[in-house]
């Protein structure tokens, strides 16, 4: 449904709901003051407890979130009845920024998507005939706003405002000056009226609220409203099946890995269900970002790759069209990064360099060795049964990406320079390639004084680890001048 609201210089066009709001003595005879909510909803519809009233009584509807809620919340429910909340409300992020975007994108859904509120109160009723609900509040230490806190204090505080102006007259000295100047140009304003009447679609707030709780149960009801986490981006895309053509190009290359071991949704990442999927599709796109060459080249390197795993999924829909470009050679990528942890270790023991060792490397200064083979090779092996040292991220993906050097763009698609994979290339010379490329990553983690993290982040690092393997490709004979 869809109403007219003259949204003029700041003013709401709300009329005046003082009377809906109210403070009362508590029903236990106490002098705590009280506080009713009286505003308009819609679907009211109760949820006997099985147990019994004794129990408390749930009830359910939606609060229509206008200038008039605003009004008749008043200026104090913020401070009064919302200490239930477990958190403060920060209004900024990309949670609060997915709100605003409902809100102004898709007003008619906003109570769909959002979790919208749950409420313990002392009583709750609705009057059909009116679509008035009246919702009385008489102890702030268990009665109030338990969960969509944020929700809340966003819509009050800046997305009503924002739509339908400020029901509770609230200015600042700029404003005061425009309401005089307003007072003056009074008959060009009546003029412009009707030019700014403009339809506003009604925003509704989904609402739970519990009655009868002791405080026990109230606290029980926070604690557990307040555990669960925000759904990650890329479980939207999922969703939305975004990722359905990498899946498949993955599955032409190596259909156990893409079925039986990538995780294209958060839930299945999860351990200890039945079919757990240890490696998250956000550690694939991790890799394709590290081997971007059309967003970067020999002089700017992806350390985004390493720097945040959810880089690669925001770049994999801000970016689709480099990263279909991959698809023909993502099989290659996973074996090659798989075939690096396999090789490094051996191929750097070697060089008989310092530290000989590259457990030493990964161990560094004063710290102990571990000799322990813990992390699954699942490309190569989607059993899980292959394992190799542990591989950091911080020192494999410099070394990996360096391979972008190998790689070119021919008729929109990536391709090897000399037309072969390097997990292709005899076996001697990618011995050679990775001992390279393990020496500077050795003498980075001595500099860096063995921390990792420093490593992963230091353009130079990629920088060196790029232009040893370019040298090295010149030097063989895997790529021409020309």
């Amino acid at each position: 449904m869809a109403t007219l609201s003259a949204r003029r210089r700041g003013k709401s066009s709300a009329h005046s709901n003082s009377h809906n709001s109210s403070h009362h003595v508590a029903a236990s005879g106490s002098r705590l003051k009280g506080f009713t909510l009286r505003s308009k909803g819609a679907g009211f519809k109760p949820h006997p407890n099985p147990y019994g009233d004794q129990h408390g009584q749930q009830y359910t509807f939606k609060l229509l979130a206008n200038g008039e809620l605003v009004e008749a919340i008043g200026p104090d429910f913020m401070d009064e009845w919302m200490k239930v909340n477990p958190r403060e409300q920060k209004l900024t992020g990309p949670i609060m920024k997915a709100i605003e975007d409902t809100w102004m994108g898709n007003p008619s859904e906003f109570f769909r998507v959002n979790r919208g509120l749950v409420i313990s109160a002392e009583s709750v009723k609705y009057d059909s005939e009116t679509g008035m609900v009246e919702i009385v509040f008489t102890d702030p230490k268990k009665h109030g706003i338990v969960d969509g806190g944020h929700t809340f204090k966003k819509v009050v505080k800046e997305l009503i405002p924002a739509t339908y102006g400020n029901p509770l007259g609230e200015t600042g000295d700029d404003e005061d000056e425009a309401a005089t100047s307003d007072t003056e140009d009074e008959d060009d304003e009546s003029e412009q009226a009707d030019e700014e009447l403009e339809e506003v679609v009604d925003r509704y707030l989904s609402c739970e609220v519990w009655v009868g709780l002791k405080l026990e149960q109230a606290a029980l009801l926070t604690q557990g409203r307040n555990t669960s986490r925000t759904v990650p981006p890329y479980a939207i895309m999922s969703i939305k099946g975004e990722f359905d053509p990498l899946k498949k190009a993955i599955e032409r290359t190596n259909s156990s890995y893409a079925n039986k071991v990538v995780a294209f949704k958060p839930n299945e990442h999860v351990e200890g269900l039945d079919e757990f999927k240890p490696v998250s599709v956000l550690d694939v796109l991790q890799l394709l970002t590290a081997m971007d060459i059309g967003n970067y080249d020999a002089n700017d390197h992806p350390v985004e790759a390493y720097k945040n795993k959810a880089f690669g999924a925001k770049y994999f829909g801000d970016r689709n069209a480099e990263y279909v470009k991959m698809f023909p050679l993502v099989g290659d990528f996973l074996e090659l990064f798989d075939k690096l942890r396999q090789v490094v270790p051996e191929a750097y023991d070697s060089a008989n360099s310092s530290p000989k060792r590259w457990t030493k490397v990964l161990a560094g200064d004063g710290q102990q060795i571990d000799k322990r083979r813990v992390e699954s090779l699942y490309y190569i092996d989607p059993t899980g049964q292959t394992m190799v040292l542990r591989s950091p991220n911080a020192l494999y993906f410099p070394m990996f990406s360096a391979f972008r050097a190998h790689l070119k763009d021919v008729g929109g698609a990536y391709k090897w320079h000399n037309g072969k994979s390097p997990t292709s290339w005899d076996e001697g010379d990618f011995h050679e390639a990775c001992k390279r490329l393990a020496l500077k990553i050795s003498k980075a983690v001595k500099n860096k004084e063995h921390v990792h993290n420093a490593v992963g982040r230091d353009p130079e690092v990629w920088a060196t680890c790029y232009e040893t393997l370019n040298s090295f490709l010149f030097e063989y004979g895997m790529k021409s001048r020309s």
